[in-house]
């Protein structure tokens, strides 16, 4: 399946979310989305938007990263905190996780036509720090 991305600002509103938060390998990330499923489904959440991940790493590692796993849910109870909202780039990839980097690629080179239009700093430090905290290893390809 080829995919075209669309790069769009969104502001992602306040959720409810329930997450786990774990140190594990690329690997164990599909293990975690279904951990995360198991677990709502065990404690009577409704899934009530997309299931996405935060990194809490500073550099990405592809065999230990700290990463929460989330799902938007639709009532309060253990476990659930409030995320708050906050204006976003999103770019959405379907397919496998091996071709996700196409998405991370896509998103970089938004970031890129922003910088040359002048609509984002051409600070390498600036500019490096939210590409890395975007996409890491993809990114340091790119720069």
């Amino acid at each position: 399946m080829e995919n075209t991305y669309h790069v769009v600002l969104l502001e992602d509103p306040e959720q409810r979310v329930f997450s786990i938060r774990k140190t594990i390998g690329v690997d164990q990330y599909h293990a975690l989305f279904e951990e995360l499923r198991r677990e709502a489904a065990a404690r009577g959440l409704q899934q009530a938007g997309p299931i996405q991940m935060l990194y809490h790493s500073p550099a990405f590692s592809q065999e230990s990263s700290d990463v929460e796993a989330q799902m938007v849910v639709a009532q309060d109870g253990p476990g659930v905190t409030v995320k708050p909202r906050f204006l976003c780039a999103s770019v959405r990839h379907r397919g496998s996780y091996e071709n996700l980097h196409r998405a991370y690629e896509a998103l970089c080179g938004w970031l890129g036509e922003k910088v040359h239009r002048g609509d984002l700093t051409a600070d390498r430090e600036v500019l490096g720090k939210m590409v890395e905290d975007i996409c890491y290893y993809n990114a340091k390809r790119r720069l």
